[in-house]
């Protein structure tokens, strides 16, 4: 959000205060600069793959899409690649494989609607307490 910083004065006094955070908690957790980089690089990685997953965005055909280039912050231009080669319901490939263990079962709880708009927050939390809940998970595999 620092492209916002001088915007208004609110948003130039939050980012000032989170900035002063992250200082804080940089020492008090005894991180380096480094080590907060590679920390924020892997949770960019684990979020787009979960939204590549959560939004069935997988290409067809068992084609490839990036997931992020450096899940570990190394500075490495590395493409981790995700594809589902055998189509939906199957294993799910990542390469190169970044996991200590040889295979990998994510799962989410999910809820569908069919209804697209709602007239406000009220409806849509009563749509959602009446949709049934699902767990979608997917088997993660090296190449």
């Amino acid at each position: 959000y620092e492209p916002l910083r001088d915007s208004r004065p609110a948003t130039t006094a939050f980012l000032d205060e989170l900035r002063a955070s992250q200082v804080r908690w940089t020492k008090e957790l005894h991180l380096t600069k480094t080590q907060v980089r590679q920390a924020y690089d892997l949770l960019h990685w684990c979020d787009r793959l979960s939204l590549i997953l959560c939004r069935q965005e997988l290409p067809e055909m068992g084609r490839a899409v990036e997931i992020y280039p450096d899940p570990l912050g190394t500075g490495h231009r590395t493409p981790h690649l995700v594809r589902q080669p055998a189509g939906p319901g199957t294993p799910v490939v990542v390469s190169p494989w970044p996991f200590a263990v040889k295979e990998l079962v994510v799962s989410v709880e999910s809820q569908e609607l069919h209804q697209l708009q709602f007239c406000d927050d009220a409806a849509l939390a009563a749509a959602l307490h009446q949709s049934a809940i699902n767990t979608l998970s997917w088997t993660l595999q090296p190449t």
